[in-house]
């Protein structure tokens, strides 16, 4: 199946509520094609190989598909997946927080609910006095987490920072956040949680023991990658001779 084959879908809700793109910028996504669905089956390990596929089914007009936020790209994967299989409902199955017994819930994309962007205006612009320095931030891009990824810089968390800058370059960014002291430390973590914005973690419950565990998407990109179909639907469509 070619992809001018595949149905297009405009995304029109977003965690970032569409803040860090220019005006008129415009997102869509496909559902996944069966070459996709194998492909992706048989990677294992590192995350950002799966993302780089998964971005492949996302086409934008104003703005390049790896300037999209890394919250952004989550939240459109998990559609992607959805609509691959004509559905709006996903499975969570993780161990109880507390007893550790194994968890199944079901939900739907209408209990989606977001932690939004909540700055006036991007960039973030932060006056360093130390360095006498102004650094300029927006939240990381899907390219910038795949570089950090390239770099094994993803669990740095002064690496995270600083491409998150974006009037400097990265070198001149880090070097500036890493010798920052004083109330700096204090602002740049502020600077943090202004850019912060995400899928609201989703709730759920142990049947055994009532203990409720708080799962996000991040960190699981099983909850992104496609999956099969329930199986007695898909035997319902297949039929043996004339």
């Amino acid at each position: 199946m070619s992809r001018d084959s595949l149905p297009v879908i405009k995304v029109d809700e977003l965690p970032s509520r569409f803040l860090p793109y220019p005006d008129g910028t415009v997102i869509r996504y496909y559902p996944y094609t069966f070459g996709e669905i194998k492909k992706l089956s048989q990677m294992q390990g590192n995350p950002a190989e799966v993302f780089r596929v998964i971005l492949g089914g996302i086409e934008t007009e104003g703005v390049e598909s790896s300037d999209i936020t890394l919250s952004d790209f989550l939240f459109i994967a998990l559609l992607r997946k959805l609509s691959s299989l004509g559905s709006s409902t996903f499975t969570l199955t993780l161990p109880c927080g507390n007893c550790f017994e194994s968890v199944t819930k079901s939900f739907t994309t209408d209990q989606l609910e977001f932690s939004d962007l909540e700055v006036p205006a991007l960039p973030v612009t932060l006056t360093l006095g130390a360095a006498d320095t102004e650094l300029q931030f927006k939240p990381l891009t899907i390219g910038g987490f795949l570089k950090l990824s390239n770099a094994n810089a993803l669990d740095d968390e002064l690496a995270l920072l600083a491409a998150e800058v974006v009037n400097l370059d990265y070198d001149a960014a880090r070097s500036v956040i890493e010798n920052s002291t004083g109330e700096d430390l204090e602002l740049l973590s502020q600077v943090d949680e202004y850019l912060f914005h995400d899928v609201k973690p989703l709730d759920v419950e142990c049947p055994t023991c009532k203990h409720v565990t708080h799962q996000t998407l991040k960190g699981r990109e099983d909850l992104i990658r496609p999956f099969r179909p329930n199986d007695d639907a898909v035997r319902n469509r297949i039929r043996f001779g004339v």
